[in-house]
C-alpha cells in the first residue's frame, strides 16, 4: 500500500482518488473548505487543509489541475515540493504545456552525480530501434550491470530519462519516451533493484542528444539516459 497525496479532487479527481482508495491506498486529499473536505470524506480519503500535509510523508503526489497557472501555483508557488521526501514521485495530470511539467521537474530536480564508472557501468545510455521500447544487444548488458550495482548499493538511487527522435508528434514522443524508462525500469527490477531506488521522467523528443535530421542523429536521441543520483535514498520508516 502507498502513501498518496492528491491535490485536485474535484470533477476530474474525485474518480481518482475513489479508486486509488478502492485500490488500498492510504489518499491524503487537499480540502480547503468544509465543503470540499466532506467530499474527500465521502470518497474514502483523509482531508487535509494545507498543502504540506498532502506532500508530506507520501510515496506519490497527484495534482490534477486544468491549467498551466494552476501547475505553478500548486508545484511552483507553495511549499508541495519542498515537503516531499527524496524518492517521492510527483505526477501532474493536466491539459496544460509540457514546457510547464518541464519546468516543475527543474525546480525539484536532484542534483545529479558521476554515478560508477567501472566498466559496463560506465555506460549510461540504452539506445532504441525506432517506434520501439525494447531493450536489444549491448543495452541489454549495460542494464543487468547497473540492475547488479543497485542491488549492492541500497541506497543509491537513479532517474531513468526517456527520449525520441523527432519524428511523431510532441504527445506520442512524451509517451514513447516514459515506455522507454518503462521497459528500462522493469528490467533493473527484475534484476535486483528496489523500486524506491528508480524514477523515470520521459522528455520526449524536447531534449536531442544530437543535431541534425538524419539516422545518424536520430539514431543517438533514441535513448534511456540512466542518471545516478547524489542525494541517498531515505532510510525506511
Amino acid at each position: 500500500m502507498s502513501q498518496v497525496g492528491f491535490v485536485g479532487a474535484g470533477r476530474m479527481g474525485a474518480p481518482m482518488v475513489r479508486r486509488l482508495v478502492e485500490a488500498g491506498h492510504e489518499v491524503r486529499a487537499l480540502g480547503r473548505s468544509v465543503e470540499k473536505r466532506r467530499e474527500v470524506s465521502e470518497l474514502g480519503a483523509q482531508p487535509v487543509t494545507d498543502l504540506a500535509d498532502v506532500g508530506a510523508e507520501s510515496d506519490v503526489v497527484v495534482v490534477c489541475v486544468f491549467t498551466d497557472e494552476q501547475v505553478q501555483q500548486v508545484c511552483l508557488e507553495s511549499v508541495l515540493l519542498t515537503t516531499m521526501r527524496p524518492g517521492a514521485v510527483l505526477v501532474i495530470h493536466t491539459t496544460g504545456s509540457p514546457r510547464t511539467a518541464e519546468s516543475v521537474a527543474a525546480a525539484g530536480a536532484d542534483e545529479e552525480g558521476p554515478g560508477p564508472q567501472a566498466g559496463l557501468l560506465a555506460t549510461k545510455v540504452v539506445y532504441f530501434d525506432f517506434d520501439n521500447s525494447e531493450i536489444k544487444g549491448t543495452g541489454t548488458d549495460v542494464v543487468a550491470a547497473h540492475a547488479k550495482y543497485l542491488a549492492a548499493h541500497s541506497g543509491t538511487r537513479v532517474r531513468l530519462e526517456g527520449h525520441t527522435d523527432e519524428r511523431g508528434s510532441r504527445e506520442y514522443n512524451i509517451g514513447l519516451g516514459e515506455r522507454r524508462a518503462q521497459s528500462v525500469r522493469r528490467a533493473l527490477l527484475l534484476q535486483g533493484a528496489a523500486d524506491a531506488q528508480i524514477s523515470t521522467v520521459s522528455y520526449g523528443e524536447e531534449r536531442p542528444a544530437a543535431p541534425g535530421h538524419d539516422e545518424a542523429a536520430w539514431a543517438k536521441n533514441r535513448r534511456v539516459e540512466i542518471m545516478y543520483l547524489t542525494q541517498p535514498l531515505a532510510p525506511k520508516r
